[in-house]
């Protein structure tokens, strides 16, 4: 499958209000403007109120990103973006790294797998999980087998060491598998279940998208190829198709009339200024 959008802000904001984004951003002549539209996007989603209204409690299990944390999560303890990219400047940044960073990136994925595994034995009403889990997402915090890797990195989109995130992948793969398999063990049969990612991984070795540079056809391929697995109720199972993009998960879900399946790249210095790769990520 496709993302809709080639970073995280533009793509939650896309498919957690089953829309694009073209039409509320044709006016946004910034990117202050537009990060605070979207952010507002975010955190009043329309999936979560359409659910709320019919009666869903609404769980989310947060990261270390702003706009899907969780403060009351004892891991948070100050760790976020600002603070992560203030030690990279410090004189101690690789004690830090060693020390805070890496032990307090790892705790809150693993924290967030355990409370997945959870919640389906302990809120019995209806309810939607969210959970953004910032992994593979750099820095590299597991080994193929979980240890810790001997060479890390402090917050950083871009790095050379592809080994690393490729074992990265393999661990979380391994979780989030066993995950899947205790969720539905404990759920009923009408539990959905999704395993969405955001965007791809071109970023982590180019930084192409800080700049006002296009990037080619594979950068734009590998940055929106993600995975987008579904685990649905027999009913409502069919109606999902293989090149679905996650502007239609919960129109699909929610019995709303899908879109047309559309992708836009844009870059972090100006992520109003979309342009669509439909047919670049379709080989046309």
């Amino acid at each position: 499958s496709t993302s809709n959008y080639t970073f995280t802000l533009p793509s939650l904001a896309s498919s957690l209000n089953m829309s694009y984004l073209d039409t509320i951003l044709v006016n946004v002549k910034n990117r202050n403007e537009c990060v605070s539209l979207l952010n507002k996007c975010i955190t009043k989603n329309r999936v979560m109120q359409i659910l709320k209204d019919k009666g869903y409690e609404i769980v989310t299990i947060g990261s270390w990103w702003q706009l899907t944390s969780n403060k009351s999560n004892k891991f948070e303890l100050g760790l976020n973006e600002f603070v992560m990219e203030f030690l990279r400047t410090t004189i101690l940044k690789d004690l830090t790294n060693k020390y805070f960073i890496i032990p307090e990136v790892r705790h809150s994925i693993l924290n967030a797998i355990k409370k997945l595994q959870e919640i389906p034995g302990t809120i019995r009403t209806p309810k939607f999980v969210f959970a953004h889990i910032l992994c593979p997402h750099p820095p590299v915090v597991f080994q193929a087998n979980g240890a810790i890797p001997k060479i890390t990195r402090i917050i950083s989109d871009h790095f050379e060491h592809t080994k690393l995130f490729c074992d990265q992948i393999q661990y979380l793969n391994t979780i989030v598998l066993q995950s899947v398999d205790t969720i539905i063990a404990k759920s009923n049969k009408n539990a959905i279940i999704i395993l969405q990612g955001d965007h791809g991984c071109a970023y982590v070795k180019s930084p192409i998208m800080d700049s006002d540079a296009f990037p080619d056809t594979a950068f734009i391929i590998a940055q929106q190829s993600i995975l987008n697995a579904y685990f649905m109720p027999k009913n409502i199972k069919n109606q999902f198709y293989e090149s679905i993009t996650p502007v239609n998960t919960f129109r699909i879900n929610l019995n709303v009339k899908p879109l047309q399946d559309k992708n836009y790249y844009s870059n972090h210095l100006a992520p109003q200024k979309l342009t669509e790769t439909t047919q670049m990520l379709r080989g046309k």
